[in-house]
């Protein structure tokens, strides 16, 4: 007998889930309601009825998808005019310590005592042989 997939098996957990959870709703209850509905299924009634016109804009757009000033090219490299010193933003130094950080990290990595056994026994050979 072949396993059955995982997706297979969910998907019937869930149905079994929402069939009990309808039955026990419709016990509890005195007007009767069917048991093949559950307490879910409104839920993409609701989401499919939703016209796209009564969705709010971007945030970040402009009225009729006209373009700022700032967004228009004025020959500068990131609009900054030349002899201009630019504003820092506040992740830079957070940046610049991190990556000061790496290199110092790195340094002191490449000088750290060789622990490998090969480096050992390669030590002992050349004891060994008088080469040391």
């Amino acid at each position: 007998m072949v396993a059955p997939r995982l997706g297979n098996v969910v998907a019937a957990a869930a149905r079994h889930a929402r069939a009990s959870m309808a039955r026990s709703f419709a016990a509890s209850t005195s007007s009767p309601l069917p048991v093949s509905r559950s307490a879910f299924s409104s839920a993409p009634r609701a989401l499919e009825s939703r016209s796209i016109s009564t969705t709010s804009p971007l945030k970040g757009a402009a009225p009729g998808g006209q373009h700022h000033a700032a967004d228009e090219p004025n020959g500068w490299l990131f609009g900054v005019k030349p002899g201009e010193k630019p504003e820092a933003e506040g992740w830079e130094y957070i940046s610049y310590g991190v990556v000061g950080g790496f290199i110092v990290l790195m340094i002191a990595a490449s000088y750290r005592p060789k622990t490998s056994i090969k480096v050992w026994a390669m030590d002992k050979i050349k004891e060994q042989n008088g080469d040391a």
